[in-house]
Order: structure tokens, then C-alpha cells, then sequence
């Protein structure tokens, strides 16, 4: 009988050796600061069948590494599913972390040296609310306490973990009741722009529909409306669609605007440039935008004026610098330029290896500067201006270009202008630079024309005419031209050059018309104008016999003596 007391004792012994053996070896409270440890809902309330999704988050911890919780789902959710976050095994810097989205735990195992001064999310999942559970239940999804819910440090010792049960908590809001119908008890409505109106209403049925009432408008700039009260607000004449939708249905009211234009301001007037047209003065509507004019007529658009040329030119500088010369330009537009003066060279003569020719005023570069290797290039030409009509020639600018020869389609090497003012023989040269590898193409030649022009009462000569250039020794220095006419419809004639380029431009213009003189105004008759003539005739003859008679007699006297 001893001997069986005995053995049991010992069996009882061995089998409480084994529990202490069991208990896992980090039961002592960690030193570290508590951590806290929240289920937090994306929503506060939720209807039967809608979806909440939670996020399990540890707080700020120091050198984690183990822990584990497992979740509880009350009855009136269905859980949906869940997972870890991607990257947190890493992060976490663990050999295991996951949740397990069908036992719906949560464990890792780590290194022991994972801090974080902030939130750490562990896991996401969802549940939805299930059908039939009555408005106003506060289901919340919690952790079970009763089996592993802890964390460790590297030291393995347990956290003090803050966790409160209710922060998960939702609450259960009626079952959606969708409108089956929605009208407005007006269909009209006028206003006068400036005003407003809060008599529009909308019943919806059921009258326990859980859809609410929102209002929106068509022409916001006719009038507008409150969303939520239904506030109409005329903005300006017209019409406009203001309609309540509750759901799926919707109802309509036209409201129709009218304007008193109790609010005429005036608008001062403004002054056109060169680029932005100004006005007149007028009026215009503040309640509906309608212009007037300042007697209170209706117009139906500002009275702008046309653009002038007050333009702000700088002239501090030289905006423009092209070949054809300099130009002061508009701020406003730098396209607007005064008229532009003629470049002057800075020295006689073209330029050189050793220095370019440039403007002395807006220093442009008339001619680069020669690089080694580069030839200058002169083609003269004559202009000669005639008179052909009746008025004199004037000031006129024409232009000269230099095509490549044989070119399928238009290639200007270069152009030149030639300024004129009357009847006068001009000189013009073309001007380019080339390096020696190219002079061996331009031995090809190249065709020469007027770019004909639109200026009214001119001819222009529009002859075009075929150079080539004779150079001496190889292709460094033009000895001379040879010229010939060009028709692209025949072929060059070598045996018949010319010995220079001419254009000839004649001025046709006539006189105008000279006006016809007014013609006299007859003063009122007096009396007969030709018996006047008559009694002048008489006079004149009766003096003349008086004198002629008187002559006679003294003659006769004479004779008698």
C-alpha cells in the first residue's frame, strides 16, 4: 500500500515538472515603457451588408521581437478576409511575420532589434455587417485574451500592452431605404435677377427614405441653388433647369430670370495702343451683365475703338538689328518698329581676316569676319528707276535676290535692297561669304532676280540673269563674272555674255484728276446788260467824230490864213 502511495506521489511530481517546463521562458514583465496596441474601424457606422475594413497597429516599441494575437469576430459581422502588410517580414526584421487570414492570427518572430518611435500597422482585414442586425447594436472586433496575446523584447520579457477592447466598436445604423419617387411642389418659378426665393420643396416617398435631397442647377450663371436647402438665387436673365434628385429619381422646376437692371455701373472709357483696343464709355448690369450705352440704351457689345499706332517705342536701344538695318521697337509688340535706318559701316571696304565690318550705331554685323580658308563674295548689279507716267518717281525700296542654280525648289544664298528716290541709275551688290570648299560648287553659278513687288504704279523688271564667278589660281580670289541672261525654258547661252546685271523699274503713275472749278454765280439782273454794251459803243464813236470834227476845223482855219 506504501509502495503505490509512493508511486503515485512521484507521477504527480514528474507530471508538474513538465507544466513548469512548458511555460514559455519569457513570463517576466519587460522594463521597457507599455506599448499600445488598437483594432481601429475605418467608420463609426455602418448599415446591414456594408463592408468595414479594420487595421490592427502597435505602437512605439523598443526592440521588439516576438509577439502574437489572434482575433474574436462577433456575431454581427462576417469575416471577409485579411492579410499583412507587404514588406513587413523585412521590416520587422523578422524570420516569420504574417496573418493568417483563416485562423485569423498574428505572429513573428524577429531579431529582437526592431524600434520604431511610431505606428507600426501588423495587419488589415474586413468584415461585413450582417443582414437583419437591428439599428443601433455596437459590434466590435476584439483580440482573445485568454490564449498568446503579447509582445516581447530581445531580452524575452513581456511588454506591458495598453489595448482597449471598445475602439473597434461600430455602430449599426438602419437598413438603406431607397426612394422610390421624388417631386417638387412647383414646376415654375420667376425671379428678378438679384433675388431670391426658399419656397421650392421636395417630398420624397417613402417619406422614411434614408436618400437625401440634393439640389444642383443647369445655368449656375443664370441662377444657382443650394444643395442642401433648395435656396434658388437669380444671378441674370434667362432660364434655367433647377433639379432635386433623392437616389435614383429626380424632379425638375424651370426658373425664369428677369432683370430690372436696377444696377447700372458705368465702365470709364479706355484709350486703344497699338495692340489693345480700348472703348468708349457705357454701362453694364451688375445683376445680369447686360451692356449699355451712357444714355441707358441696350447695346450688344462693348464700343470698342480700333486700334491706333500709340506705340511705346524703346529708344535707348536698338530692338531690332537685321540686314536690312536697325529699328527702335514697341514694348507692347516688339513686331511694331519705327522706320528703320540704314546700317553704317564702321570702316570703308569689306571685311577681313582680321576684323568684321559692323554697324557703328547698333554694332550689327554687316560682314562676319573672314576665317581662314573663307572667301568674300561680290556681285554688282544695276538699278535704273524710270518715269513712264505722269508723276514723278518717289521714294521706293526694292528687293534682290541670289539663288542656287539648278535648286528644285526656291534657295536664297543671300538678298540685297536698293533704296531709291526719282529717276537715277542705282548701284547695288550682293555680299556673301564662303569657305574654299564650297567655292568649287559656286563655280556652278547661280541665278540673279528682282523679288517682284506690290507697290502701286511700278513695273518691275522681272529679267533673271545667270553669274559665274572666274576665279584665279584656285578658289581663293574672284578675277571676274561672267554674266548671261536666263530663261528657264532655254538654254545658256555661253556664246553671248553680258558685261553687267541691269534692272530697269519704270513709275507709271498719272496725275490725278484735277477737280473741275466752281462755277460763277450770276448776280441778279438790274437791267439789260447788252444795252449797256451799246450805249458804251456810242460813246466811245461820238467822241472819236467830236475829236476828228474839231481837228478838221482848226485845219482849215489854218489854211485860210
Amino acid at each position: 500500500m506504501n509502495k503505490r502511495i509512493t508511486t503515485l506521489f512521484l507521477c504527480l511530481v514528474t507530471v508538474a515538472a513538465m507544466l513548469v517546463s512548458a511555460i514559455p521562458v519569457f513570463a517576466e514583465t519587460s522594463a521597457h515603457p507599455p506599448v499600445t496596441f488598437t483594432i481601429k474601424a475605418d467608420k463609426t457606422t455602418a448599415s446591414p451588408g456594408d463592408t468595414i475594413t479594420y487595421q490592427a497597429i502597435l505602437g512605439p516599441v523598443e526592440k521588439l521581437q516576438t509577439g502574437q494575437f489572434e482575433l474574436v469576430i462577433p456575431d454581427e459581422l462576417e469575416y471577409t478576409g485579411g492579410s499583412s502588410p507587404e514588406g513587413l517580414k523585412d521590416k520587422l526584421n523578422a524570420e516569420a511575420a504574417s496573418f493568417t487570414p483563416t485562423t485569423k492570427v498574428f505572429a513573428f518572430y524577429g531579431s529582437g532589434e526592431y524600434t520604431s518611435t511610431g505606428d507600426t500597422l501588423l495587419a488589415t482585414f474586413t468584415c461585413k455587417v450582417k443582414a437583419g442586425i437591428a439599428a443601433g447594436k455596437k459590434p466590435a472586433v476584439t483580440v482573445n485574451t485568454e490564449t498568446d496575446f503579447f509582445f516581447a523584447d530581445s531580452e524575452e520579457k513581456y511588454y506591458t500592452t495598453n489595448y482597449e477592447p471598445n475602439n473597434s466598436a461600430v455602430t449599426v445604423a438602419a437598413a438603406p431605404k431607397p426612394a422610390t419617387g421624388i417631386t417638387l411642389n412647383k414646376s415654375a418659378l420667376t425671379l428678378t435677377a438679384g433675388n431670391s426665393d426658399t419656397s421650392l420643396t421636395a417630398t420624397v416617398t417613402p417619406s422614411d427614405s434614408t436618400d437625401t435631397v440634393v439640389w444642383s442647377t443647369n445655368k449656375s450663371d443664370v441662377a444657382t441653388v443650394d444643395s442642401a436647402t433648395g435656396k434658388v438665387t437669380a444671378v441674370s436673365a434667362g432660364e434655367a433647369i433647377i433639379t432635386a434628385k433623392a437616389g435614383t429619381k429626380t424632379a425638375t422646376c424651370t426658373v425664369t430670370v428677369t432683370c430690372a437692371h436696377s444696377s447700372l455701373r458705368p465702365v470709364a472709357e479706355k484709350a486703344s495702343n497699338c495692340t489693345e483696343k480700348g472703348w468708349d464709355a457705357y454701362k453694364k448690369c451688375d445683376l445680369c451683365g447686360k451692356l449699355f450705352d451712357m444714355n441707358g440704351n441696350p447695346i450688344s457689345e462693348i464700343p470698342y475703338r480700333a486700334l491706333n499706332n500709340d506705340h511705346d517705342f524703346n529708344t535707348s536701344e536698338w530692338g531690332y538689328k537685321g540686314p536690312d538695318g536697325h529699328a527702335h521697337t514697341c514694348s507692347r509688340n516688339a513686331e511694331h518698329r519705327d522706320a528703320v535706318q540704314a546700317h553704317t559701316p564702321d570702316h570703308e571696304g569689306g571685311a577681313t581676316y582680321d576684323y568684321a565690318v559692323k554697324c557703328s550705331v547698333c554694332n550689327y554685323v554687316i560682314e562676319p569676319q573672314l576665317e581662314a580658308g573663307n572667301i568674300r563674295i561680290e556681285v554688282p548689279f544695276k538699278l535704273d528707276v524710270k518715269k513712264t507716267g505722269e508723276m514723278d518717281p518717289g521714294k521706293e525700296t526694292f528687293k534682290f535676290v541670289v539663288e542656287r542654280f539648278g535648286a528644285p525648289v526656291e534657295y536664297v544664298l543671300v538678298q540685297d535692297t536698293v533704296e531709291t528716290e526719282g529717276e537715277k541709275t542705282y548701284d547695288g551688290k550682293f555680299v556673301f561669304t564662303i569657305s574654299a570648299n564650297q567655292a568649287g560648287n559656286l563655280s556652278e553659278g547661280f541665278v540673279i532676280r528682282q523679288v517682284k513687288g506690290n507697290a502701286e504704279g511700278w513695273t518691275y523688271d522681272e529679267t533673271k540673269f545667270y553669274a559665274t564667278p572666274m576665279f584665279a589660281d584656285t578658289y581663293t580670289n574672284v578675277a571676274g563674272w561672267r554674266f548671261l541672261k536666263y530663261d528657264e525654258n532655254a538654254e545658256l547661252d555661253y556664246n553671248n555674255p553680258i558685261e553687267e546685271i541691269g534692272f530697269t523699274n519704270s513709275y507709271n503713275a498719272k496725275k490725278p484728276a484735277t477737280p473741275p472749278a466752281p462755277q460763277k454765280t450770276e448776280s441778279p439782273k438790274t437791267g439789260d446788260s447788252n444795252m449797256a454794251g451799246l450805249w458804251i459803243a456810242l460813246l466811245f464813236v461820238s467822241t472819236a467824230s467830236l475829236t476828228g470834227t474839231t481837228l478838221y476845223s482848226r485845219k482849215r482855219r489854218a489854211n485860210n490864213r
